[in-house]
């Protein structure tokens, strides 16, 4: 019975490990677009390459420095010709003008960003339709939109994706913006006033920033939840001790420096972005506000198709939103779980844990989000501690009474699990 009982920690521990890595990794690939803006407009309507062109020259003889951007429209069931056979690959093409490499994160299989204006890159499965092979295809020739392109780059992935760059002085409206404002965290409100400013038309503008933090918000549940397990045995231990005021001050130290670490771990203090504060938290209309900015930037994805860069983006926000809360179950099942730690104990699920924790980052080698956070890595460990030190303080400060006595410095959460 021991033994099976001891599998089923094991079994829960894995698919707690599992769901709160994914939940990061998840939300790490939201926060590649972090501080940026997203605007929009209606076919038919946009901004030109030529237009975004005189707009960066104006700024730039003004002595400002233009933030980081990239139009962005994107062509479907396009054919693409190589040079070997007639037949061409059916695939995705993502037009661009701008920081391309901030817009579109992906692995190179061989070769980069094309750094001229006749360079273009595809990904794996263009590649092997058309010549065969993904390795030795840089240099070679690709037909589209009636233009000769030079492949530069292969990226990972076979969903039929290439991406080319446009001439400045192309005037033809692209129907999608990206704007890096993360300098000053302006926001929406932020493009909205820098393309009236240069007279440029105001779209649809989704703040990215805005569901990134909140992704944030969803994958720090795990550690919030052990986070909160430590504070409120603190606080039950402070104020038991009200009263005996030396015992008080003898353990006062251990508690803070208990406190300290393991909010460290937990990544304390959280902060929120100022533009996501009211200046009264009474202000209805600020709250309606941006709950109705959370909707419209959820909507815009179902709205028209979305480009390869707005499904990455909401992949990895939908995937964080999906796993927080079961990460979260699952991890508090499992803290009331396990019995009280020991030297021993801590020793080994510590191992196992970061065991654990390896393979998952072994088997993700190959993605951009693969790296967990600090506090995956050592806020278990620094909670089983805690725990190990709260439990042998109160065994210190009441050695010669019997357990049901000394039970009363425990936590309520840690006396109920015992007498389960």
């Amino acid at each position: 019975m021991r033994r099976l009982k001891q599998a089923g920690l094991c079994v829960l521990a894995l698919c707690t490990l599992l769901l709160w890595y994914s939940a990061e990794a998840a939300q790490k690939q939201a926060a590649w677009f972090d501080g940026s803006v997203s605007v929009r407009w209606e076919e038919g309507a946009g901004v030109s390459p030529c237009q975004i062109g005189r707009v960066l020259d104006w700024q730039r003889e003004d002595g400002g420095t233009p933030p980081p951007l990239a139009l962005w429209k994107t062509h479907e069931n396009q054919h693409l010709y190589g040079d070997l056979h007639p037949a061409p690959a059916a695939g995705e093409v993502l037009e661009y003008y701008g920081e391309i490499t901030r817009l579109l994160p992906c692995r190179f299989r061989s070769g980069f960003w094309p750094g001229d204006r006749q360079g273009c890159v595809i990904d794996e499965g263009i590649a092997y339709f058309l010549w065969g092979d993904a390795e030795d295809v840089l240099g070679r020739t690709l037909r589209w939109n009636e233009e000769t392109w030079y492949v530069r780059g292969v990226m990972e992935g076979t969903s039929g994706l290439a991406v080319f760059p446009a001439e400045e002085t192309n005037e033809t409206p692209f129907s999608g913006l990206w704007l890096d404002l993360s300098a000053d965290s302006s926001g929406s409100l932020g493009a909205e006033q820098l393309l009236q400013k240069y007279q440029l038309p105001v779209g649809t503008a989704t703040d990215l920033g805005l569901f990134v933090w909140l992704s944030g918000v969803m994958a720090a549940l795990p550690a919030v939840l052990l986070w909160g397990w430590i504070m409120l045995r603190i606080a039950v231990r402070l104020w038991r001790l009200r009263y005996t005021r030396m015992l008080l001050f003898l353990t006062l130290p251990m508690l803070a420096a208990g406190a300290a670490a393991v909010s460290w771990a937990a990544g304390f203090p959280w902060t929120v972005p100022e533009r996501f504060l009211p200046t009264r938290w009474s202000d209805g209309s600020f709250w309606s506000e941006l709950a109705s900015s959370v909707l419209d930037g959820v909507l815009t994805m179902f709205r028209t198709p979305p480009a390869p860069w707005e499904v990455v983006f909401w992949t990895g926000f939908f995937r964080c939103a999906a796993l927080a809360v079961p990460a979260g179950i699952f991890l508090w099942l499992t803290a009331r779980t396990l019995p009280r730690p020991t030297s021993k104990s801590i020793f080994w699920y510590s191992l196992i844990w970061w065991a654990g924790l390896l393979g998952a980052v072994w088997w993700n080698r190959g993605t951009l989000y693969g790296g967990p956070s600090i506090s995956v890595w050592v806020l278990p460990p620094v909670w089983m501690v805690s725990n190990w030190i709260l439990d042998r303080s109160a065994q210190w400060l009441m050695p010669k009474t019997n357990s049901d006595e000394r039970e009363m410095l425990y936590d309520p959460v840690e006396t109920e699990q015992e007498t389960l």
